[in-house]
């Protein structure tokens, strides 16, 4: 008989206990030393598209400063062709598969997505003297 009494204070208690307000996710654990632990994490950022514009006077801005898994876009703004490459020149060696491969014509556009850290020269392969950098955290 006392447990069919206690049996609907039980299903009250179970019940109340398992509602969390917010998401529903528990978004903190008590520890058994009486610490909290935060249990909610940070979803990553979403990839970024950084422009940089190439003119008769180089590239602008001739720094970015980006996250890994963002995506440099080079926007050919003159008349002249201009070729976007990795350091160093000719060979391009310093970051694999950044390269255009080829001269861009006024309004072509080449874009490479950046996997790793680093700080990355790059210039123009027609005009070596024009050149930038690239700074992935």
């Amino acid at each position: 008989m006392k447990l069919l009494l206690l049996l609907p204070l039980f299903a009250i208690l179970l019940v109340s206990g398992c509602t969390v307000p917010g998401d529903g996710l528990l978004s903190n654990i008590t520890l058994g030393n009486g610490t909290t632990q935060d249990n909610q994490t940070t979803p990553p950022p979403e990839p970024k598209t950084v422009n940089v514009d190439i003119t008769a006077g180089g590239f602008s801005p001739k720094t970015v400063n980006i996250s890994v898994g963002d995506t440099v876009v080079f926007t050919n703004k003159n008349s002249a062709f201009h070729w976007p490459a990795s350091n160093p020149h000719p060979t391009h060696t310093d970051l694999a598969g950044f390269d255009s491969r080829k001269g861009l014509k006024s309004g072509d556009t080449y874009s490479f997505t950046f996997t790793r850290r680093g700080t990355f020269g790059f210039h123009d392969h027609l005009n070596p003297l024009n050149t930038g950098t690239v700074v992935v955290e």
